[in-house]
């Protein structure tokens, strides 16, 4: 029997809100059930366990932020102006949970994060991780139009997503720290020296919207 999408997401809503008050050891299913309106069981048709849960919420997140990333770097033809987007949408994450301290989303996501790091460690979680990452640098291959030496024939697809790895894995380095240190640094001035940083160690050619007009 089909799933309703709109109860799961419905679900998984509640379960973030339970675990923002009551934190992730204290929320239990009956609590996520009585927030979302449904029935114990039904929470059991969608997610067979509080693990299970914990993996919807995060891949949840993770699959709404690479689809509004998705869409905004579609509104760039220019693929150097799209390479300055993804740059931005980076820092503008992390530029929203300062300006609002007190929404927690961001704590509880992280709290899961770990959690489910550490059982995928301890072999006791599928490759979830894995899955999520895979497509965030999906987001980061076509960047590579514009690196230099980036269409020899002698690149195949696991260059491309290697390198993908390394862009993102640099990009947020830098804008996690960019997070902890924020007061010492001038927010503008951090995101325009990430982009030249980062275009002139992968030796893209900096160039402006007024350039190419």
């Amino acid at each position: 029997m089909p799933k309703d999408h709109n109860k799961k997401k419905r679900i998984i809503k509640a379960a973030m809100d339970v675990f923002a008050r009551d934190g992730l050891q204290k929320g239990t299913v009956d609590k996520i059930a009585r927030q979302a309106g449904v029935a114990k069981g039904t929470v059991y048709e969608y997610f067979p366990s509080k693990e299970a849960i914990f993996e919807g919420v995060l891949y949840e997140f993770f699959l709404s932020v690479s689809q509004n990333m998705k869409k905004a770097l579609e509104k760039e033809s220019d693929p150097v102006q799209r390479f300055d987007t993804m740059v931005d949408l980076m820092f503008d994450q992390w530029d929203y949970i300062i300006a609002h301290p007190d929404e927690y989303e961001w704590i509880i996501l992280y709290e899961i994060f770990l959690y489910v790091l550490r059982k995928q460690r301890e072999g006791h979680s599928h490759s979830l991780l894995e899955d999520i990452t895979d497509q965030v640098f999906t987001l980061f291959e076509p960047m590579f139009e514009i690196i230099p030496g980036s269409q020899n024939h002698g690149q195949d697809i696991t260059d491309t997503k290697l390198k993908s790895y390394l862009l993102f894995s640099a990009l947020d380095g830098i804008t996690n720290y960019y997070f902890m240190l924020h007061t010492r640094y001038d927010p503008i001035k951090m995101r325009e020296i990430t982009k030249d940083f980062l275009k002139r160690g992968l030796g893209i050619e900096n160039r402006s919207r007024e350039d190419k007009s």
